[in-house]
């Protein structure tokens, strides 16, 4: 009875590895269709952009380029969170950051927001009035770090108008324009998004500090 209990048990294990195994080919079939598809439409919209650009439509050309731009900025956003999964760094100045499985991030052992903005740069919120801005090499070997800090202004419910910025939602009441590594603005939404708190986030030129990717 015992090694007919084994085998069976033997058998389960087997058959949930093979199942394992079949929805990561699955996975990873799926992702690359995705990007395969992705990439015969942006090529297609490119064309497009020649054919506007020739008619002489230039506001059909410059719209066709955002979609463009955004298509590939969603994409970069997508893939820069997974390949940190999994990694440790340590700063210069002795901080960690973790990334865990998941893509949980973990700032000095500490769960915090972590938004991929592009394939290089990622945003860190902390509060309304304090973010980092990581930058990583093309490598993800290392980062430099950027911290952008401001005092909370009140202003009313609107949209803001100039200036290129990428939105991103940190929750349902909290979102991130991100202007580059020394310009974060953070606006923080009541629960009937009727109205916000603005607060303008700068920094210095340069990076407060760097850190390296641990071994594994």
């Amino acid at each position: 009875m015992g090694r007919r209990l084994l085998a069976l048990a033997m058998f389960v294990v087997f058959v949930a590895r093979v199942a394992a195994q079949d929805a990561a080919s699955a996975e990873s079939a799926y992702r690359a269709a995705v990007a395969a598809a992705t990439a015969e439409y942006v090529r297609i919209l490119k064309e497009a952009v020649v054919v506007e650009t020739k008619k002489g439509d230039l506001d059909a050309a410059l719209a066709v380029r955002d979609k463009i731009k955004a298509i590939e900025c969603k994409a970069s956003i997508g893939s820069l969170l997974p390949k940190l999964a999994g990694t440790n760094w340590i700063a210069d100045k002795g901080a960690t950051f973790e990334w865990k499985a998941d893509s949980t991030f973990l700032h000095k052992g500490g769960v915090r927001p972590c938004i991929a903005v592009d394939a290089t740069h990622l945003v860190i919120y902390f509060d309304p009035t304090r973010v980092d801005v990581l930058e990583f090499d093309k490598d993800l070997t290392k980062f430099e770090r950027f911290q952008l800090s401001s005092q909370p202004k009140s202003i009313e419910a609107g949209k803001r108008k100039g200036g290129d910025s990428l939105c991103l939602a940190v929750d349902a009441t909290r979102v991130v324009n991100f202007f580059d590594n020394t310009r974060v603005d953070v606006l923080v939404f009541d629960k009937e998004l009727t109205k916000f708190e603005h607060c303008k986030l700068s920094s210095q030129p340069k990076p407060i500090e760097a850190a390296k990717r641990a071994a594994k």
